[in-house]
């Protein structure tokens, strides 16, 4: 009989842990990529959710099983679940307050490390990863172009691996401890070196939580005095290893394999056109200007207006065409409003991992480059390329030489 109920308790515990953490993951890729708190429906996805939430599943039911209060609790005679409870409660009683404390730390870490490996991903995961995290924090940290992409999956899933063994005590002390230490003393060492700089938001929390390195070092301070402490007073249980080893390698290999590393060379100026679907701007060979934005973005209506003041100072001003993504689609009237003109114009998704071709707004420009985008051909040859916001920037008075000079 208590065997009848200890497997009926452990599928029903296993039931609900896998609905809680499966419901997590997906209204929270739901939100980060649509702003909305409903799942996105993403059929890859969801079965790598289900993935991870099976596994973070049997962890869960493995500790309990072993736990002595579960063991405890199944060795007496009686069954009555009052009693039972009341004993539950009872041990818990007697567990020191230090190791109480040092628990509920531990979990406070673990959800740290949480936060920072979700919020790399806002607000869509492609996104997050590299125009945020590899550019913002790994490439200004020395880390090359070909090496960020590969060393920024891994990281987050070094965060997700740490958030989940720092509330095990399996090699705590002579391995997660450590390793949480230093991750978070090397980046501590960079946002040094951002203090200097005119930075205003880390990377640490993506842009889901935005901080100044100043702010982030402060947090990274108090959390290694947190774990100095946790360190201190916890106890180091060594366990199998290759437990360790196998979750870091299911991690690493979802990760990998929701976000593949993009193979793809830096596009052509002239590979741009083929994603116009006006036929007529296509075919024209005279000059032409193809612009990406997105419509909420103030540097994109900066670069707009200043187009619509170039062509009142020309005649023949080149044929405009603005391919908008669509996260911001409401907005492309305001956008009009604050261009002065409205221009040819076509809508792409922003970010379309379902098929093996490049239909989307991200698949197109990011990683290579950044809004806003302009670019003026000859035909269908590209002329000059701006992007961005730094040294590349769109910039009216260089293109009003070129139109003059042509």
């Amino acid at each position: 009989m208590k065997k009848l109920i200890r497997y009926l308790l452990n599928i029903t515990l296993f039931i609900i842990a896998l609905f809680i953490i499966f419901s997590i993951i997906v209204i929270t890729e739901g939100y980060m990529s649509y702003g909305s708190f409903e799942p996105s429906g993403h059929k890859v996805f969801n079965m790598i959710a289900l993935i991870i939430s099976l596994i973070f599943s049997l962890i869960i039911i493995k500790n309990i099983n072993n736990s002595k209060l579960w063991v405890n609790l199944f060795k007496h005679k009686t069954l009555d679940i009052e009693s039972k409870l009341n004993d539950l409660f009872a041990s818990f009683k007697e567990i020191p307050n230090e190791q109480k404390i040092v628990f509920a730390l531990r979990v406070l870490i673990s959800g740290l490390f949480l936060l920072s490996a979700f919020a790399k991903l806002y607000p869509t995961p492609m996104y997050g990863i590299t125009k945020v995290f590899e550019e913002g924090q790994l490439i200004p940290m020395g880390f090359s172009e070909n090496i960020a992409p590969y060393f920024s999956r891994l990281i987050i899933g070094a965060e997700l691996f740490l958030a989940i063994t720092i509330l095990f005590n399996n090699y705590l002390k002579k391995l997660i401890l450590p390793l949480s230490i230093l991750m978070i003393s090397m980046f501590s060492i960079h946002l040094i070196s951002q203090l200097f700089g005119n930075s205003e938001n880390c990377g640490c929390f993506g842009d889901l939580i935005p901080m100044t390195p100043l702010e982030a070092l402060i947090k990274n301070i108090v959390t290694l005095i947190i774990l100095a402490f946790i360190y201190k007073s916890s106890e180091d249980i060594i366990g199998k290893m290759s437990n360790l080893l196998i979750l870091f390698l299911s991690i690493s290999t979802i990760m990998f394999a929701w976000l593949p590393v993009s193979s793809q060379s830096k596009s052509a100026g002239s590979s741009f056109i083929t994603y116009v679907e006006n036929e007529e701007f296509v075919n024209l060979e005279e000059e032409k200007i193809l612009c990406f934005f997105d419509a909420g973005c103030e540097h994109c209506q900066h670069a707009a207006r200043s187009l619509d003041s170039l062509s009142n100072l020309s005649e023949n001003f080149p044929l405009v065409h603005i391919i908008f993504s669509d996260t911001e689609e409401d907005k492309i009237p305001d956008f009009f409003e604050v261009a002065g003109k409205e221009y040819n114009h076509q809508i792409m998704p922003f970010a379309n991992y379902d098929t093996d071709e490049i239909d989307s707004y991200m698949e197109i420009t990011f990683p290579d480059y950044d809004n806003p985008v302009v670019i003026y051909y000859k035909g269908n040859k590209q002329i000059r390329l701006y992007d961005g916001t730094g040294n590349n920037k769109f910039n009216p008075e260089d293109l009003k030489i070129i139109l003059e000079n042509r």
